[in-house]
């Protein structure tokens, strides 16, 4: 079983080198812990000094040259941005192919830059600077094949997340160690824009992702609004100095990030501030390391909180879940408000009831409307629906004239009942019953005058 997972990452390697048009990151093979990246190059070029003005950017090969005032170097450019800010790097190495070798064996020096290029416009007089260290060195042999530099201390310093101990992502610069040579010490590599997609340069990289912690004061009492801190963190950290003492350092501060909340308990609610507006999301600013959430359940029990990154594939930025406990602090069922609509019903209106009920430390059962049209001889019972936050039933239209009696009353699940005092309204006449009635009387004023004249001219 080991060995066919081997092979299959193998296989999906190989596959991800074959595209060659991609310039952000391809999963290739992860597990919880661990992430192997593959990077297409997102600019590559070279400037040379024989030609200080020209630029390289769109041809296929890549130079790097030691002969005096002649001297090529390579640049390249791989976009990290997919990989969060505090990923913790555990190797890092950029390939190029060499198709062309010098003429005898060389070590080419990678250097990090320190100002952004473009390979459109790059050229030996308009080069980037450098820094004054050496990323790595390789030896390259005068057999073609792939030249590999190992980078994993600069793309760690790419990807940490404490700002003060990052640096930003510019790329690297490539060549001769022994630059001014007296013969000509040459050698080609593929670039991105070559037709051999399977030898253009990429940057592999296996990194251990960043993830989302969750606490809270426990247990947490129902009916209570709590504090959930959310923080994000390294899972490796890095190392610090602080005067003469070593401190390992595990927060996120570079970016802002949206995290999803959710419970598995269907009465939780998450809110920004204490009895505040339900929300499903929170953002952590730029700069900030943790937010705080605030939470509020009424079902007791165990139930789990989860917080899930948006903006990052699953894989490269971990989620968290933190068990809580609801426990029980007073019990109490309150029907808060009643109210219906029309407030003035006329004859055939449907009366819509609605009720807002609070319920702490347990859940509701159940709320029911009666109602009563003979004056409380008989009642008839409806159980109301929930819907946005309210309770709603349906009284149907009576007669006019008609006094409907209600009441509301909430039953949870221990049994303990409340319900409110009586309501009564009178069924009065719609408008368009006047107005007939007038007509009506209309009609036979007109008619009484008509049967007079015809009785004067008899």
């Amino acid at each position: 079983m080991e060995m066919r997972e081997k092979g299959l990452c193998g296989t999906i390697f190989l596959t991800v080198l074959m595209i060659a048009f991609l310039n952000t990151a391809l999963i290739v093979c992860s597990d919880q812990e661990k992430v192997e990246a593959v990077f297409q190059a997102s600019a590559d070029t070279y400037v040379d000094q024989e030609n200080p003005d020209a630029s390289y950017g769109v041809d296929e090969y890549l130079k790097v040259r030691s002969l005096e005032s002649k001297n090529a170097r390579t640049y390249v450019f791989f976009d990290l941005s997919t990989i969060p800010p505090g990923a913790s790097v555990l190797s890092a190495k950029l390939f190029l192919y060499l198709s062309k070798p010098p003429a005898s064996e060389r070590k080419y020096f990678c250097y990090r830059l320190n100002s952004a290029w473009d390979e459109e416009s790059l050229t030996w007089n308009r080069k980037p600077e450098s820094s004054s260290t050496f990323a790595a060195s390789s030896t390259v042999t005068t057999t073609p094949g792939w030249v590999v530099w190992n980078v994993r201390e600069q793309v760690q310093k790419f990807l940490n997340g404490i700002r003060e101990h990052a640096w930003t992502n510019f790329g690297w610069e490539i060549f001769d160690g022994s630059e001014g040579s007296q013969e000509v010490q040459e050698a080609f590599f593929v670039s991105s824009e070559s037709g051999e997609q399977d030898k253009r340069p990429y940057l592999a990289i296996e990194f251990t992702p960043p993830k989302l912690n969750i606490t809270a004061n426990m247990p947490l009492v129902a009916g209570e609004w709590s504090g959930l801190t959310i923080k994000r963190l390294s899972q490796d950290g890095i190392l610090v100095t602080r005067g003469d003492r070593i401190f390992k350092q595990d927060w996120i501060n570079i970016g802002s990030i949206t995290v999803r909340l959710s419970t598995s308990s269907g009465t939780g609610v998450f809110s920004l501030t204490p009895g505040g507006e339900p929300v499903d999301r929170l953002v952590i600013g730029d700069g900030e390391i943790q937010a705080v959430v605030y939470y509020r359940d009424t079902t007791l029990g165990s139930h789990t909180l989860s917080v899930s990154p948006e903006g990052y594939s699953p894989e490269y930025y971990l989620g968290g879940s933190l068990e809580v406990t609801v426990v029980a602090g007073s019990y109490s069922l309150e029907i808060v408000s009643v109210s219906a609509s029309p407030e003035n019903p006329v004859m055939g209106d449907v009366i819509k009831v609605s009720a807002v009920v609070s319920s702490i430390g347990v859940a509701v059962e159940e709320v029911a409307l009666y109602y009563s049209t003979d004056g409380g001889a008989s009642w008839t019972k409806v159980v109301m629906g929930f819907s946005g936050g309210r309770y709603e039933a349906y009284i149907p239209g009576q007669n006019a004239f008609t006094e409907v009696s209600y009441y509301v009353e909430a039953r949870d699940q221990k049994g303990n009942k409340v319900k409110t005092d009586l309501f009564t309204v009178s069924i009065g006449l719609p408008d368009w019953f006047f107005l007939v009635a007038v007509a009506v009387v209309i009609v036979a004023v007109i008619g009484l005058l008509i049967i007079r004249r015809i009785r004067k001219k008899q």
